[in-house]
């Protein structure tokens, strides 16, 4: 294989990155590396098929495809990770302050039938280290 053989897919991978370089959307950190990764890997995939100018058209097919399903498969790990951060977001994080730091506390309200009525009492129910709970 002579060496001009062996560098097409470095340099279509390098116009790809030339060209991701200019791009101005929104993509994420991971759909970004996705898009190069995917690029460089079709591109390598395409370099091994065929000869001459078959090749290095195998090689740019190889880079666009490789560079679309990797784009895509990083949008999604970006998307799971901003749902990720969003739920964890909505977790109450209130501690106890007679509790370590790691376990978790929620409000509670607790309503009780008396012969008066009823009577809602309120408190603080913390999870202990061993699983159970505790209420304040």
């Amino acid at each position: 294989m002579s060496l001009r053989h062996r560098i097409q897919p470095f340099l279509a991978a390098a116009l790809l990155t030339a060209l991701a370089g200019c791009y101005q959307g929104t993509a994420g950190p991971k759909q970004t590396g996705g898009t190069l990764l995917g690029a460089g890997l079709g591109a390598f995939a395409g370099s091994q098929i065929g000869s001459g100018r078959g090749q290095l058209a195998a090689t740019a097919i190889g880079a666009v495809a490789g560079a679309a399903i990797g784009n895509d498969f990083g949008r999604s790990l970006d998307r799971a990770d901003k749902l990720h951060q969003r739920a964890s977001a909505d977790r109450p994080r209130t501690h106890h302050r007679r509790q370590r730091a790691a376990s978790h506390c929620r409000k509670v309200r607790q309503s009780v039938r008396l012969k008066d009525g009823r009577r809602s009492y309120y408190g603080t129910a913390c999870r202990t280290p061993r699983g159970g709970w505790t209420i304040h």
